[in-house]
């Protein structure tokens, strides 16, 4: 996966952009993304 690379921009963007259906769906896929990739 070439763009985790890009991941806390793309989370940061996300959080300014205004919280709309899609934006929170996005985050959602993010956030489990950094999960699987650095599992706890």
């Amino acid at each position: 996966m070439p763009r985790l690379t890009n991941l806390p921009s793309d989370l940061t963007l996300s959080m300014v952009l205004p919280p709309t259906p899609l934006v929170r769906s996005y985050q959602f896929l993010v956030l489990r993304l950094i999960i699987w990739e650095n599992p706890l």
